[in-house]
């Protein structure tokens, strides 16, 4: 599944290369983005059914989703400075709390230590 990047969202050549350290982050977030929108499908499909999803699931709304994902991801690591860690975290709450239409999504405060299992290239 793609994650499609509107072009209002592109601070540089690249999506969001300029609140990354590294490619590797880079790369860790467009794999985050791509979870993201799957697993936002995946949760229609066990709450409302594979049938729902089979209609809702149209380019249109992965696009409008994927747009949802990027403005919280902005949000996330442009004006609140959380670590991909933390977004990793916060990310497919937002996106739900959007969909379902709740108020104004508030990150979780009550941890204040978020860490990743890192992988090495060994």
């Amino acid at each position: 599944m793609e994650a499609l990047i509107p072009n209002s969202f592109r601070a540089t050549s690249t999506p969001f290369s300029d609140m990354m350290l590294s490619p590797r982050q880079a790369m860790r977030a467009a794999k985050l983005f791509e979870r993201v929108l799957k697993e936002s499908f995946d949760y229609d499909e066990k709450t409302v059914g594979k049938e729902f999803r089979r209609r809702i699931q149209t380019g249109s709304e992965m696009k409008r989703r994927a747009n949802i994902i990027a403005r919280w991801f902005r949000v996330f690591r442009g004006d609140l400075g959380y670590s991909l860690a933390r977004i990793e975290v916060e990310l497919g709450s937002a996106l739900r709390n959007e969909l379902d239409g709740g108020k104004i999504y508030t990150p979780d405060t009550s941890r204040a230590c978020y860490g990743a299992k890192e992988t090495s290239n060994e």
